[in-house]
């Protein structure tokens, strides 16, 4: 499984009745709260999640210096009743290690039922904030995501996803597509995935729609194999794996080793 940085942990959820284990939001009794690089025999913090009582995600941080809480990344979720109303982001783009500089955004969703069919993105530019993009969903009859297609601000279309899911609701293929100067679809890239059978922790810790696959698979990946298909791409393609050195008696995991990278998963 890939260790979202603090720049992807940036993207959303949605609802759902329980035949949808990915969606199954506050139903488990075990939430990931930290997760910790392991370095030169050092555990430093990297990212952090917290909740509601419900189970619900309230707070999802990136660490810069989690000894100095220098936060570089911080998505706070809004909610009415069981729905996601809103996030709201600051990010750190200064290049400094002993200081931060914020940009703000946030995100406001839209229902059709008890499915997110479109979200709303927006930069603060001088104390208010502009519209810069959206998106829109599509769903299989299962309720997994299977299109988010990105608009610009004033309706164009320049980019759009697909996901491919086996029968436990993990994502086996994610394609890529941008719109060319002719208004086509040209594919950009494209993930074959592989899985654990054990417990993805990342259900709860993301909203569903927030960075697929990571937030619906039901397992975890082993490995990820990717081609990029954008002309002088180097390399054009790789594959990238994951060893899950122990599990929790949850089945979830708790130490991961990524080419040669070792993290660690505590639990609350």
């Amino acid at each position: 499984m890939k260790l979202p940085s603090i720049l992807a942990i940036c993207i959303l959820l949605v609802s759902c009745e329980k035949n949808d284990a990915a969606y199954d939001v506050g139903k488990s009794d075990i939430t990931l709260t930290f997760v910790k690089a392991l370095f030169n025999g050092e555990e430093i913090v990297q990212s952090e999640f917290q909740y509601f009582a419900d189970g619900k995600i309230k707070t999802a941080l990136g660490y810069k210096d989690y000894s100095k809480n220098l936060v570089g990344y911080k998505r706070t979720y809004n909610y009415e009743g069981d729905r996601l109303v809103n996030s709201e982001i600051q990010m750190d783009i200064s290049s400094s290690l002993f200081a931060v500089n914020y940009i703000y955004s946030k995100a406001q969703y839209e229902y059709n039922g008890n499915l997110i069919i479109q979200s709303n993105h927006f930069s603060k530019k001088n104390d208010e904030y502009e519209m810069t993009s959206f998106v829109t969903y599509t769903y299989n009859d299962r309720k997994l995501p299977v299109k988010i297609s990105r608009y610009a601000a004033g309706g164009s279309l320049y980019g759009y996803s697909t996901y491919s899911y086996d029968e436990n609701g993990n994502v086996v293929l994610l394609e890529d597509y941008g719109i060319n100067d002719l208004g086509e679809p040209v594919k950009t890239m494209q993930n074959a995935y592989t899985y654990d059978n054990k417990n993805n922790p990342y259900q709860l810790a993301y909203h569903p729609l927030e960075n697929i696959p990571y937030s619906v698979n039901k397992n975890n990946i082993l490995t990820s194999s990717w081609v990029n298909y954008v002309a002088g791409a180097q390399p054009p393609s790789g594959t990238s794996t994951t060893v899950y050195n122990s599990y929790n008696t949850y089945g979830y995991p708790t130490s991961m080793n990524e080419q040669g990278n070792v993290f660690l998963l505590e639990y609350k």
